[in-house]
């Protein structure tokens, strides 16, 4: 925790422990400023202070700090390469130290308390992030809990490090094991936070935090614990040729990353299981496989599951699927209004299908594991979105060509379908912003990205009156597979993009922040950084595994993405990726030069 001033390599630790408010790609949903709402309780009536200094031990070493406004607290710093004669000093202030660095607009604190400016005389690399445990003064409320560490460097800005865990009055973060190097003459700043206030970015009406978006293949869950809360995904091995699904702590955002698998879901009938999809409110999880009609019902608070016959029979094809010979069940997306999770799988009584390639939707209950609804299409998406505010599942019809929308609404329980979209061809998959219910696909084999209206669209009989507006995302980077695979958040209305077939580019598209807009207003993209183990990343084949959630705690507007192999999960902040520097060459490209990873605008978890 700490702030290098540019005197002597001096870092500042900022407590803005009770009711600190920062909004840090931890406690909200986008950008703009908060005005402080609550009152400065527990503030000392004078300023406070006190200093220590002592010599660094290249083993490591804890040291008792100076006590100030009733607080006791101790840092530990890991082991170092510290040279002979390395001093730290560190002065402990109940005010603001000068020079402290302007918060971000995403970033407000409501009310800091203690702050601790640290110094050494020479540079040191730490073997992690310090740890510190404070003693909280009788009578001092903590706010929303957790306690959460944010970090400042001028390259990479600011970012979110970890939480405290509280026992009794003792707030303790554990040293981590991500090296960070203190150079002499930088500015560094660490902040201790509670998310007491509002977000900077409301979540609209509707919009579900901790939800992935449509079809996407990766589950996501909240689960709070005690004092803590944590973001999990759930992401099947299925491509992988392995019968686990992992469940993954992803609470660092897209500033944490390493191994965190904290659970192994492992099939007792060896079924490689592909796409996941989540209950957040209950904690439940569906998992479905390309080659087998079973399903795996995880309970992600017990980390237990069982696995059961959903009924499909016969296989659709779509041209990810060559791998695997096809998919026994396709997708899968939880549907919030009857707790329900919707597959996507061959419908056996289809008649005048393209291809042959009969589709249905299906509604099983979340703990009947029963079917209660079907609705059938006769040529089905390969990842259709789904609108769970209207209940419809959106599905651009995938080799009929030029394409049409379908809508499966399951409150009818029946199908509707437009008229043909001009250069609409082989959507391959479909999003949908909730908020604003505006739907994207594009184009499997080009950069034509269609937006269809869905917020005034009508159905009547059988027919989908919608309006429809498309924008070519062009771009000097493009690999032709740029927008295989989609999932939009509704709080800042951006839609992510990835590639397929072992492309490695991702990028955005701005949606309109009304029902009414059919264009995207910007877009960039960027090459995925080569993972920790200096492989390049190669995006994976069908269910595109992505999804994008909002997490307003721990990963607010955040993207995540499974590679081929399924060896990494990344994960992408997308206020930070919208905000990335441009190539001076192209607007619509993001400066290759700009390292994501240090900017924590993506961080890697492995699987």
């Amino acid at each position: 925790m700490f702030f290098a001033s540019k005197r002597a390599q001096r870092v500042v630790l900022a407590t803005g422990l009770a009711l600190g408010l920062l909004a840090l790609g931890a406690c909200s949903g986008g950008g703009g400023s908060v005005s402080n709402p609550l009152p400065q309780a527990n503030q000392p009536t004078t300023p406070q202070g006190g200093t220590a200094q002592f010599a660094l031990n290249a083993a490591g070493m804890s040291v008792a700090l100076p006590s100030v406004a009733g607080f006791a607290e101790t840092l530990t710093i890991p082991a170092n390469n510290a040279a002979a004669g390395t001093n730290l000093t560190v002065r402990v202030t109940s005010l603001e130290p000068a020079g402290m660095p302007k918060l971000d607009p995403d970033m407000h604190v409501a009310i800091p308390f203690l702050y601790f400016t640290v110094g050494t005389n020479k540079d040191v690399k730490l073997n992690g992030f310090p740890g510190f445990k404070m003693t909280i003064p009788a009578g001092f409320t903590m706010g929303n809990m957790p306690v959460k560490v944010g970090w400042y460097d001028p390259v990479g800005g600011w970012r979110h490090v970890g939480d405290f865990t509280l026992s009794g009055r003792v707030a303790t973060f554990t040293p981590t094991a991500t090296p960070i190097t203190l150079k002499a003459n930088v500015t560094y700043i660490a902040i201790t936070y509670t998310c007491g206030g509002p977000s900077p970015s409301p979540t609209p009406t509707g919009v579900l935090s901790c939800t992935a978006s449509g079809t996407g293949a990766i589950a996501v869950l909240c689960i709070q614990g005690g004092s803590t809360s944590k973001t999990y995904a759930f992401a099947g091995k299925g491509l992988a040729s392995s019968d686990t699904v992992e469940q993954i702590d992803i609470s660092g955002g897209a500033t944490g990353g390493g191994s965190h698998v904290v659970h192994t879901y492992t099939s007792s009938k060896d079924i490689l299981y592909h796409a996941c999809s989540g209950d957040e409110k209950h904690s439940r999880v569906f998992c479905s496989s390309f080659t087998s009609p079973d399903l795996m019902d995880i309970n992600g608070l017990s980390e237990t599951d069982t696995e059961f016959d959903s009924g499909a029979t016969g296989v659709l094809n779509f041209s990810g699927t060559s791998g695997t010979g096809g998919c026994v069940i396709c997708a899968v997306a939880f549907d919030p209004m009857d707790t329900a999770f919707i597959l996507m799988d061959f419908d056996p009584k289809g008649t005048g299908c393209v291809f042959s390639n009969c589709g249905r939707f299906q509604r099983m209950g979340e703990n009947s594991h029963t079917i209660d609804m079907n609705v059938s299409t006769t040529d089905p998406n390969e990842n259709p979105g789904y609108d769970y505010v209207k209940n419809w599942i959106v599905s651009p019809l995938y080799y009929t060509n030029p394409s049409k929308f379908q809508v499966a609404d399951f409150t009818s329980g029946k199908l509707y379908t437009s008229s043909a979209v001009s250069n609409m061809t082989q959507p391959d998959s479909a999003c949908i912003d909730v908020a604003t219910h505006v739907g994207d696909a594009g184009n499997e084999f080009n950069n034509v990205e269609t937006l269809a209206d869905l917020g005034t669209a009508t159905l009547s009989g059988s027919t989908l009156t919608v309006t429809t507006g498309q924008t070519t995302l062009t771009h000097s980077n493009s690999e032709g597979l740029d927008l295989d695979a989609c999932g939009t958040d509704s709080v800042i209305h951006v839609t992510f993009f990835a590639g397929e077939f072992s492309t490695n580019l991702m990028g955005f598209g701005l949606l309109p922040t009304t029902s009414t807009g059919t264009t995207i207003s910007d877009w960039a993209f960027a090459k995925f950084p080569n993972t920790p183990d200096a492989a390049p990343w190669k995006s994976a084949f069908d269910p595109h595994p992505i999804a994008v959630f909002n997490d307003p705690i721990n990963c607010p507007d955040c993207a995540i993405s499974v590679n081929q192999g399924a060896t990494w999960l990344a994960v992408i902040d997308l206020n930070k990726l919208t905000k990335a520097p441009r190539s001076a060459g192209d607007s619509h490209v993001i400066d290759p030069t700009y390292d994501l990873v240090a900017h924590g605008v993506l961080a890697y978890y492995k699987l």
